[in-house]
């Protein structure tokens, strides 16, 4: 009624078929092991790091659909501020000239669309003239004959500009600089949201799966290349910012900008953490078996693992975000456990 346990009899088919099949043929091994890391090696071209809400966020969040609905009804290029507390008043001609310069190196930048600064603000109350006479020519603060201290007063106590492109204490603005919008970019992005959301719903047919996937790909195109771009304009407004810094305090903030600082985070995690791992790992192979071929193996086994790993997210289009970027340092410490066991045992 009772049988043998078959654990020890499958235990030795399965070392007599790896001694079979592996160690009675290396090199016919070690060539298919070449194969497969040549075919994912090829692939870590693909490799992608993202901060999008697509990545972070899930595909059916509800605040997204609001913010997309939004997006799609006022659609804009998004928006960057800089921000600017200077080493005198902010009224004086000494604040206001840098303010001026700056504005119009901003305008210069091909991305930016619009600037709105101080400068710009129309200013009704600053005046005696009646409203029905401004009409046509609104003052502001580059106006001849303009009472600064009057049109302090008013930026100050505005509803609209008071914490938008004025600090509550007077002492720092903010310049506004709308980029221009990217019309192939938006077209995509709403036709994929709608395919995908009646996908969800009541599913598509054959023609709409396949335009979904066409459509994923061009959006996929036009998203690296809105961040490549994003990227360039970014760093162009740090270069035309750095020599204002002898005027004042000055920042740089907006999603776009957030957006590029994340990837380059990532990108930077990727290389400090997977290189300080990798630094320790070469310490600790040294320190405990004190032979080359013992430091090397294991290494070498490390940065397989590690490029197929990279390879793979290549080829299927997973991209790596902020919260998934230690998962190269995870890797080698679980490779390097393991290729300790082996070499101990």
């Amino acid at each position: 009624m009772f049988t043998r346990a078959a654990g020890p009899d499958m235990t030795s088919r399965t070392v007599r078929a790896y001694d079979t099949l592996v160690l009675h043929n290396p090199k016919l091994v070690l060539a298919a092991l070449l194969s497969i890391l040549v075919f994912f090696g090829y692939h870590t071209k693909d490799f992608k790091l993202d901060a999008s809400a697509d990545s972070l966020l899930l595909e059916d969040d509800v605040d997204l659909k609001v913010f997309r609905k939004i997006h799609e009804r006022y659609p804009s290029g998004g928006l960057l501020v800089v921000t600017f507390t200077p080493n005198k008043d902010l009224f004086s001609d000494q604040a206001l000239e840098p303010l001026r310069q700056l504005r119009e190196e901003f305008k210069k930048v091909a991305s930016v669309d619009t600037v709105f600064t101080i400068l710009d603000a129309p200013l009704f109350k600053s005046s005696d003239v009646p409203i029905e006479e401004l009409v046509d020519d609104i003052p502001n603060l580059e106006k001849p004959g303009v009472d600064r201290a009057k049109a302090k007063d008013e930026l100050l106590n505005s509803p609209i500009y008071r914490e938008l492109i004025i600090s509550a204490d007077g002492r720092t603005t903010a310049l506004l600089l709308g980029l221009a919008e990217e019309k192939k970019y938006n077209s995509l992005l709403q036709t994929r949201n709608e395919l995908r959301a009646k996908r969800q719903k009541s599913g598509l047919s054959a023609k709409e799966t396949q335009t979904l996937k066409r459509i994923s790909a061009e959006y996929d195109q036009a998203h690296e290349a809105l961040n490549e771009k994003r990227h360039l304009d970014v760093a162009r407004i740090r270069d035309i910012i750095k020599p204002y810094q002898r005027h004042g305090v000055l920042y740089l903030g907006g999603v776009p900008m957030i957006t590029d600082d994340m990837i380059t985070f990532v990108r930077n995690d990727l290389i400090v953490f997977g290189g300080g791992v990798l630094a320790f790992l070469i310490i600790v192979l040294t320190a405990i078996f004190r032979e080359l071929r013992w430091i090397v193996l294991p290494l070498l086994s490390c940065f397989y693992a590690g490029s197929i790993m990279i390879g793979v997210l290549g080829l299927i289009g997973w991209k790596v975000t902020v919260i998934s970027s230690n998962f190269l340092a995870l890797m080698l410490i679980i490779t390097i456990s393991m290729n300790i066991h082996l070499i101990v045992r």
